[in-house]
């Protein structure tokens, strides 16, 4: 998908990519050894923002 880790700082990293129009975009997630429900659907939704959905349900659900 193209993210970086941009940085860290707690429990948290914010990870950033450049888009084809040279926008930086950029989204916050947790680094916790699990994740609540709610969080990964928070993730989902932030990605999904950037990224084609088709991709980033291929990324986060495997059959």
């Amino acid at each position: 998908m193209g993210f970086t880790v941009d940085r860290t700082r707690g429990s948290h990293a914010r990870l950033v990519r450049v888009a084809p129009t040279g926008a930086r975009q950029v989204v916050t997630a947790p680094m916790h050894r699990e994740l609540a429900l709610g969080t990964v659907r928070a993730v989902y939704r932030r990605v999904a923002r950037f990224v084609p959905e088709a991709v980033v349900k291929a990324a986060f659900f495997t059959d």
